[in-house]
């Protein structure tokens, strides 16, 4: 019997080692402990909402925008200006709504905003309080917006490179009141529960890391926006359809600074006052490539000659040239012509190639 009772014992032992394993590995399922890579946190976007007074104006579904805009403001501590400026594109843009099908482009969500641009995934565009962060988290970066009018203000935000076109064509019309009559009549700000979650991963944090793959990096560091692609456009400036645009424009504060993107020679610099053109330019010959980046706040930092390392700072951000708000423009070339004149060596592009291909095949996402 003495070995009955050994065996039996050790049999329970057996069982209740299980049972806590099982039970611990259920716990972290539902605690999402094993849904984040190793080293990442989870978070979410700041969630509120704040009440809003029932109106013939505006459905259900707008109210409830309409309180998400306003309480996410609030609480992240803008101004009610700001929070108005907010409001007002939501209506313009999407009339207070969340559309999830693009009917313009890849536009979506409340803001009409665009992946192919960098506003974000999707899934997450098509989430309100995504998108409502993502636009004060841009509305947060648009410099002196106290002493700019609103409709400057909205349209740094939404798209700066197009700012002469939609200025001209009446893309803000009279919401000021019906946005003031709704800040009016919100109430209290409550939290809110939906969202969507958002890993970080530790690595993530360092933008060096984030930014820079291999031998070659992004020309800006966070934050900045993408404004205007590679191909055919409206151009801003003219409202001339299908003129080509033959880089990347990556809105960013003025002063923000600009890297090389990888080892190069300077081969261009140029420093003008004359408001069209490139405005204040560098161009670096890569070997395999060509980088004019261009619109720079003042004289670029380098000279013509010098050698660069990938991470060099070469100017910083601004909108000298033909411009329409502060953005680097970065265009990318094969081939091309060095010409010798008396402002000095003047590059003369040779085949533009896409920005965004060309980078993603590196390992970098603009």
């Amino acid at each position: 019997m003495h070995w009955l009772w050994k065996w039996t014992i050790i049999g329970g032992c057996l069982l209740v080692t299980f049972f806590f394993i099982s039970c611990m590995a259920i716990v972290g399922m539902y605690a999402g402990g094993s849904s984040s890579p190793t080293g990442c946190l989870e978070t979410q976007p700041a969630q509120a909402v704040a009440a809003v007074a029932d109106t013939t104006q505006w459905d259900e579904e707008q109210r409830e925008i309409a309180g998400l805009i306003i309480g996410i403001g609030r609480e992240r501590g803008f101004s009610d200006r700001d929070i108005k400026i907010a409001l007002m594109v939501a209506m313009q843009e999407a009339k207070l709504r969340n559309p999830k099908v693009a009917t313009d482009h890849d536009s979506l969500g409340v803001y009409q905003q665009r992946p192919s641009q960098g506003w974000g995934t999707p899934q997450q565009i098509v989430d309100p309080v995504y998108a409502i962060n993502k636009f004060y988290d841009v509305l947060a970066t648009v410099d002196n917006r106290d002493a700019q009018s609103l409709l400057d203000v909205a349209l740094a935000v939404q798209n700066p490179s197009r700012k002469a076109y939609l200025s001209s064509n009446n893309y803000f019309p009279g919401w000021e009141d019906e946005a003031d009559a709704l800040l009016a009549g919100s109430g209290a700000v409550a939290p809110v529960v939906t969202g969507v979650r958002q890993v970080v991963c530790e690595q993530a944090l360092e933008p060096e890391v984030a930014q820079v793959a291999s031998d070659w990096q992004l020309p800006l560091r966070d934050p900045y926006r993408l404004t205007s692609g590679f191909g055919s456009r409206i151009d801003p400036v003219t409202g001339e359809r299908g003129a080509f645009h033959d880089g990347l424009d990556f809105a960013a504060p003025a002063g923000t600074p600009i890297y090389a993107i990888a080892d190069g020679v300077v081969i261009e610099v140029r420093v003008t006052a004359v408001s069209n053109g490139w405005g204040n330019t560098v161009v670096i010959d890569h070997g395999q490539v060509k980088t004019r980046y261009a619109h720079m706040q003042h004289q670029p930092a380098v000279q013509a000659g010098a050698h660069l390392k990938a991470g060099d700072t070469i100017g910083e951000v601004g909108m000298s040239g033909k411009s329409t708000g502060n953005h680097l423009h970065l265009a990318l070339y094969e081939g091309g012509t060095i010409e010798q004149r008396s402002s000095g060596p003047v590059y003369v592009p040779g085949e533009a190639i896409d920005p965004v291909s060309f980078l993603q095949e590196k390992g970098l996402k603009p």
